[in-house]
Protein backbone atom coordinates (compact mmCIF):
# COMPACT_ATOMS: atom_id res chain seq x y z
CA UNK A 1 0.00 0.00 0.00
CA UNK A 2 1.49 3.45 -0.80
CA UNK A 3 -0.60 5.26 1.76
CA UNK A 4 -0.59 5.52 5.67
CA UNK A 5 -2.29 6.84 7.76
CA UNK A 6 0.07 9.20 10.44
CA UNK A 7 -1.28 7.26 13.34
CA UNK A 8 0.00 3.73 12.03
CA UNK A 9 2.90 2.70 13.90
CA UNK A 10 3.95 1.67 9.88
CA UNK A 11 3.42 5.70 8.81
CA UNK A 12 6.92 6.68 6.56
CA UNK A 13 7.41 10.38 7.91
CA UNK A 14 9.80 10.78 5.32
CA UNK A 15 7.78 9.56 2.41
CA UNK A 16 5.11 12.28 3.60
CA UNK A 17 7.59 14.91 3.09
CA UNK A 18 9.04 14.14 0.39
CA UNK A 19 5.16 13.79 -1.63
CA UNK A 20 5.17 17.59 0.21
CA UNK A 21 7.99 18.82 -1.26
CA UNK A 22 7.10 17.69 -4.55
CA UNK A 23 3.44 19.42 -4.21
CA UNK A 24 4.47 22.60 -3.07
CA UNK A 25 7.01 22.90 -5.88
CA UNK A 26 4.67 21.79 -8.56
CA UNK A 27 2.16 24.61 -6.65
CA UNK A 28 4.98 26.93 -6.93
CA UNK A 29 6.19 26.48 -10.32
CA UNK A 30 2.20 26.04 -11.77
CA UNK A 31 1.21 28.71 -14.68
CA UNK A 32 -2.27 29.74 -14.25
CA UNK A 33 -4.42 29.82 -17.56
CA UNK A 34 -6.41 32.62 -18.85
CA UNK A 35 -8.47 30.22 -20.88
CA UNK A 36 -9.47 27.48 -18.28
CA UNK A 37 -10.36 28.06 -14.83
CA UNK A 38 -11.58 25.11 -11.70
CA UNK A 39 -13.67 26.73 -8.95
CA UNK A 40 -11.63 25.34 -5.50
CA UNK A 41 -14.81 23.98 -4.76
CA UNK A 42 -14.91 21.41 -7.90
CA UNK A 43 -11.29 20.78 -7.01
CA UNK A 44 -12.40 19.85 -3.15
CA UNK A 45 -15.21 17.71 -4.51
CA UNK A 46 -12.51 16.11 -7.29
CA UNK A 47 -10.34 15.33 -4.20
CA UNK A 48 -12.50 13.80 -2.30
CA UNK A 49 -14.51 11.54 -4.89
CA UNK A 50 -11.73 9.27 -5.77
CA UNK A 51 -11.94 5.71 -5.28
CA UNK A 52 -8.65 4.79 -2.90
CA UNK A 53 -6.04 2.06 -3.92
CA UNK A 54 -5.50 2.82 -7.59
CA UNK A 55 -2.41 2.80 -9.80
CA UNK A 56 -0.58 6.24 -10.16
CA UNK A 57 -0.49 8.32 -12.94
CA UNK A 58 2.20 8.88 -15.42
CA UNK A 59 3.25 11.57 -13.07
CA UNK A 60 4.22 8.82 -10.50
CA UNK A 61 1.68 10.47 -7.73
CA UNK A 62 -1.30 8.09 -6.81
CA UNK A 63 -4.54 9.92 -5.36
CA UNK A 64 -3.63 9.03 -1.72
CA UNK A 65 -0.70 11.67 -1.99
CA UNK A 66 -2.94 14.38 -2.87
CA UNK A 67 -4.98 13.42 0.88
CA UNK A 68 -1.50 13.56 2.51
CA UNK A 69 -0.95 17.03 1.38
CA UNK A 70 -4.89 18.36 0.93
CA UNK A 71 -4.07 21.31 3.15
CA UNK A 72 -1.42 22.81 0.81
CA UNK A 73 -3.91 22.43 -2.33
CA UNK A 74 -6.63 23.99 -0.87
CA UNK A 75 -5.50 26.21 2.14
CA UNK A 76 -8.31 27.43 4.34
Amino acid sequence: MFYSQPDNPKFDNDWKQHVEKRVRYVMWTFEASSIASVLLEDFYVAINDYTTGKAAGYDTMCYEHLLLVEDIILPS
